[in-house]
């Protein structure tokens, strides 16, 4: 999410048409997988290396804008079987909308709430799943 001294934004995005797992859904930003750049040697992964590449890449923010990462937990994506690691990234700018993307909101937790609820069926389940662990949005 964005800190600003007001208040704590989060970053949705609405996924293209033409993106090969659940297009035009909604999701937090950034999301993404494991590529081989991650790979280090002796089998370790640099999963926040690829979490900053994934936040340049999708959202327009640079390393330097991250003020905090966070570990939230490992959720699995029941529907296509995939294990996602979750992080929440504190950052100082607001992303910028990418070419992924049909449309970007940045929303209060209360706005954030709101709109979860009214776009339930559209949005990417590991996304709401990362917002119920957070108490961010209630469980259905």
């Amino acid at each position: 999410h964005v800190s600003r001294s007001d208040s704590d934004v989060y970053a949705v995005a609405r996924r293209a048409p033409d993106v090969t797992e659940y297009p035009e859904h909604w999701e937090l930003i950034p999301s993404g997988g494991l590529d081989a750049s991650s790979a280090r040697p002796g089998g370790a992964v640099d999963v926040e290396g690829q979490l900053l590449r994934e936040l340049d890449e999708e959202a327009g923010i640079s390393g330097d804008a991250v003020l905090r990462l966070e570990w939230i937990g490992l959720f699995r994506d029941a529907l296509d079987g995939v294990w996602d690691l979750a992080y929440e990234i504190i950052v100082s700018s607001p992303p910028r909308a990418r070419p992924e993307y049909r449309a970007l909101r940045l929303l209060t937790g209360q706005e954030l709430a709101a709109f979860a609820r009214a776009e339930a069926a559209r949005f990417v389940p590991t996304s709401l799943g990362i917002l119920r662990a957070r108490h961010l949005v209630e469980e259905p």
